[in-house]
């Protein structure tokens, strides 16, 4: 279920407190993403594959972000592609945001539970119950500004959430011992610089600073029928970059190119197991988390003053999340460690645009995707229950003189995901069954140009 993080600024304000009082140089930043994170207070899910965000334009959302890293037409290109930036004349503020309905239901097969997790002593097949509907109703904002320092250097500043999510399950439900909840939250800032070098060549850069916080929850069996509850907390700040280059053959066509880095985080906090009310252990706690590089290839080409195709590719490096470990902050001794060997993942979507006759100020848009998943099916988690995804998409843009607004609707369709937990674990026990799930995203902007 997705959750309103309404502690959220408290929990940068007390880490940036924690930095003034050590004299810690990077206090101005937490100060910096404190102030951001007035802006970005929803907790997100996952909506690309693994747990990437795609829903930060509504302008594109309409086209199942085909073309994204090559329309350029108005500032959220700056998070696909910083080198777009160059287009747009003048000063410009761009703000999103995406209202995100999830429906994600477990079927359970069958599931065991040994000695230990059984409250009468034995193993039996269990039924207390399929841990509800796992998604609800959630908002993700973005913003993003950019200015003209001369005709051919562009400047700009951008607000997001580009890693996020949230499952959360039932308390009584029969996997409560692998999952209850699972949420990440990222907030990103990037100042942006982009340079037209001639009338074809575009380039551009953007330094990303992303604050992750991470919450893992689930229940532990403690014999005679009694469980313990668990939980994981801990924050970041990483640092990363983002590269653009954007071709213009022609008037009516264009090459984008971009490339997102990874952002190496390592969590710090505390793992504390409750009895109720009571707090009955308390370990320091970190954890390695590290963000996908994405490498994207867009292309946009206008057919005459009605119609305009585009399409977009992106590669993400999921490769590199193989384990997610969980190790005592004193001791570096492992408190847990879940194999997760997941694959790097593609992203392939097509788009056109039209333009009625007797309005051209005026857009259609429509747009088809398929997001593959990175998680094979032998170790698919009920943290991530991901699949593959096809997106269907339509939109609608209305622009004026000096602002313009679009609204951009998909429906995420996801294949049926397979997850059999734990074979080898005595103290969780085995929980199988499936996953249904599909999303629907209703994204609005509004551009003001000065």
């Amino acid at each position: 279920m997705f959750v309103l993080k309404v502690d959220f600024a408290y929990n940068l304000f007390k880490l940036k407190e924690k930095q003034i009082k050590k004299g810690n140089s990077m206090s101005y930043i937490k100060s910096s993403l404190l102030a951001a994170s007035a802006f970005v207070l929803i907790a997100p899910t996952a909506f690309g594959a693994g747990f990437q965000l795609k829903e930060q334009s509504a302008s594109l959302q309409g086209l199942s972000f085909a073309g994204a890293s090559a329309k350029a037409d108005d500032a959220s290109v700056m998070y696909f592609n910083p080198a777009g930036i160059t287009r747009l004349k003048g000063k410009q503020a761009y703000g999103t945001v995406s209202l995100i309905k999830p429906s994600t239901k477990f079927d359970q097969d069958e599931s065991q539970f040994s000695a230990q997790t059984a409250p009468a002593g034995a193993t039996h097949t269990v039924n207390d119950g399929e841990g509800g509907d796992a998604g609800s109703l959630a908002a993700v904002p973005a913003a993003y500004v950019k200015a003209e320092l001369d005709n051919d250097v562009h400047i700009g500043f951008a607000v997001n959430t580009p890693f996020g999510l949230t499952t959360e399950y039932d308390d009584g439900w029969v996997g409560r011992y692998h999952a209850l909840k699972s949420e990440l939250l990222t907030i990103n800032m990037a100042p942006t610089v982009a340079w037209k070098v001639n009338e074809n060549w575009s380039f551009g850069a953007s330094a990303n600073i992303q604050y992750a916080e991470a919450e893992l929850t689930n229940a532990t069996a403690s014999g005679g029928g009694t469980d313990l509850f668990t939980k994981l907390k801990g924050d970041d700040i990483g640092f990363g970059f983002r590269l653009g280059a954007l071709y213009e053959p022609t008037d009516k066509t264009r090459i984008g190119v971009a490339y997102h880095s990874g952002i190496h985080h390592e969590l710090t906090g505390e793992v504390k197991s409750y009895s109720g009310s009571t707090v009955v252990s308390n370990i320091a706690a970190k954890a390695k988390l590290r963000t996908p590089d994405i490498a994207s290839l867009g292309v946009y080409h206008e057919l005459n003053d009605r119609w305009a195709v585009m399409s977009e590719l992106a590669w993400t490096n999921w490769s590199t999340f193989e384990y997610l470990t969980v190790q005592n902050r004193d001791t570096s001794a492992n408190l847990s460690s879940i194999e997760e060997k997941w694959n790097d993942s593609y992203f392939m979507a097509l788009g056109a645009e039209f333009h009625p006759c007797d309005y051209p100020n005026r857009a259609w848009q429509f747009g088809i995707a398929y997001d593959k998943t990175p998680v094979e099916d032998e170790y698919r988690t009920f943290r991530i229950p991901d699949e593959d995804r096809l997106w269907l998409s339509v939109g609608y843009g209305h622009e004026w003189e000096n602002k313009s607004f679009h609204i951009g609707y998909s429906h995420i369709i996801a294949n049926e995901a397979d997850v059999v937990e734990d074979e080898s674990s005595t103290a969780k026990g085995v929980v199988a069954g499936s996953f249904d799930a599909n999303v629907n995203i209703l994204s609005a902007n509004f551009t003001m140009k000065f």
